[in-house]
């Protein structure tokens, strides 16, 4: 025999009695049927948004997915409104002298036929980031309810952007000269880049004067947003160059942990280190006015807006070379900050010999990581080029990194003349006086 039919009580209702029901109704929920706005998309609107995706992931994967054969990368593709692109300040180095000077011509006008190139370097991002699930982006929201104001959060969120971010490979960008006609015969290419966002292209800068700045505009036809202007620093090829580092020499950095790092970098406008803007300014108006600045740290190439804004703000103007960051962890951050600095640092150095070979050369830098090693090597390699080395005493930084054995070791070889250890910028300045520029 069947139990009989009973009938409980919906036990959300709260207008039912108390009812001890052992089980929830077994009835079937009725759904709402769907509305007209809430119907299916027609097919033929599907099938257009599928051929449109279909058609940008044609045009997108292949150039990244071969975006390690660089130049021969046979998908590459101009960056488009899907993109974030940063094209960074450069050393513009002469390349050529006209012969002679025409009559009448002053020195100073002979400098106009000096024809220069840039290594012109270029990151290409996702335009929107999309969810990460990564303890850096942990980290940034961690940082972001910290913020006490709007603005903080506003800023927070503008830098924190690039480290949630996808890198973009395989994309190009076209640049032309300010004043110049946007043609095809006055364009320069930049690009192709690699795996990690990152492309590094030589390109003709024409004439110029020593001591100048050529600007290049890129191409904003498709709607590329990003930094689209990069200023080109024309080096006198037999002047005086002021290689500089940032975090701790003229910017303080706190903590060497990465996730404080992390929050100082995004959340606050940066603290120059006391003394070190007069100590600069007091350096730029001893050499001569064609000297040239830059900019060479170790950290994270995500930062360069920040760091250019505040490096621009209260020392001279000049490129900033960064390190290259493709790390979605904490880990890689740290890996980033500590791992192999020296021969990185030693590496762009090179570089800028191979650019200009003649120049003079005064190396700023710290003591908290591998800046004395660094700066000791190259000077030991190039004596004639590296005039000076001043290395800033972090305090706190511990005696195994103060200690003077190690800057002894650090510059072992290297005339005792031309550098020095200072804890004040006072003393430093009492050593670059002593240089007789």
């Amino acid at each position: 025999m069947p139990p009989p039919n009973r009938q409980y009580p919906n036990p959300y209702d709260p207008k039912a009695p108390n009812n001890p029901a052992p089980r929830l109704p077994t009835h079937r929920f009725d759904w709402p049927q769907p509305t007209e706005a809430s119907r299916p998309t027609p097919l033929p609107r599907v099938q257009r948004s599928f051929w449109r995706a279909a058609g940008s992931a044609v045009v997108r994967v292949p150039s990244e997915i071969f975006s390690f054969l660089g130049r021969r990368n046979p998908f590459m593709t101009v960056a488009d409104r899907a993109d974030c692109v940063w094209v960074m300040d450069a050393l513009g180095y002469p390349v050529e002298r006209a012969d002679g000077m025409e009559a009448g011509q002053s020195p100073a006008d002979q400098d106009q036929h000096t024809t220069y190139q840039a290594e012109i370097a270029m990151a290409v991002l996702e335009h929107t980031p999309r969810p990460q699930g990564n303890d850096v982006a942990a980290a940034i929201a961690v940082i972001l309810i910290m913020a006490e104001s709007a603005d903080e959060a506003r800023r927070v969120l503008e830098r924190a952007r690039p480290f949630l971010s996808d890198m973009r490979g395989g994309r190009v960008i076209d640049l032309a000269l300010e004043g110049d006609v946007v043609a095809p015969d006055n364009m320069r290419r930049v690009g192709p880049t690699g795996f990690n966002g990152i492309a590094r292209t030589v390109v003709d800068m024409g004439k110029g004067k020593e001591g100048g700045v050529k600007r290049l505009e890129g191409s904003v036809l498709r709607g590329v947003e990003g930094m689209l202007v990069s200023d080109v620093y024309l080096a006198d090829g037999e002047g005086w160059l002021v290689v500089s580092d940032i975090d701790d020499t003229i910017k303080l950095r706190g903590s060497l942990n990465p996730k404080s790092y992390l929050h100082d970098s995004l959340m606050t406008l940066g603290t120059c280190v006391p003394g070190m803007a007069a100590l600069y300014s007091h350096m730029r108006a001893c050499l001569p006015p064609s000297t040239t600045w830059c900019y060479l740290s170790a950290a994270p190439h995500l930062l360069y807006p920040s760091l250019r804004i505040f490096c621009h703000a209260s020392f001279p103007a000049g490129p900033l070379y960064l390190r290259p960051f493709n790390w979605r962890s904490i880990t890689g951050l740290m890996l980033s900050m500590a791992s192999n600095t020296q021969s990185y640092k030693t590496e762009h150095l090179r570089k800028m010999k191979w650019w200009l070979p003649r120049a003079k050369v005064v190396l700023v830098g710290d003591s908290q990581q591998m800046d004395p090693e660094a700066y000791g090597e190259v000077a030991r390699e190039n004596p004639e080029w590296v005039r000076a080395v001043m290395i800033r005493r972090v305090e706190g930084a511990g005696e195994d990194k103060n200690g003077d054995e190690r800057f002894a070791e650090a510059f072992k070889g290297v005339s005792k003349e031309k550098w020095v250890v200072f804890s004040e910028p006072a003393q430093a300045q009492a050593f670059f006086d002593g240089l007789g520029v």
